[in-house]
């Protein structure tokens, strides 16, 4: 079982060395959330009319 600094290595790098663990400091920290849903959603217009879609 590979752990996840090899799990999705490309071949170029199989050789190379772990990368180190990364270190995140909590007051330098941001959690980005993207929460998209149905924003770029677009249903096309029917040409039965606005209510029927495909």
């Amino acid at each position: 079982m590979q752990n996840w600094k090899k799990a999705f290595r490309s071949f170029y790098y199989e050789t190379a060395e772990d990368p180190e663990d990364i270190a995140l400091v909590r007051e330098r920290t941001a959690v980005l959330v993207i929460d998209i849903q149905n924003t770029y959603l677009v249903f096309p217009v029917s040409a039965y009319g606005p209510d029927l879609r495909l």
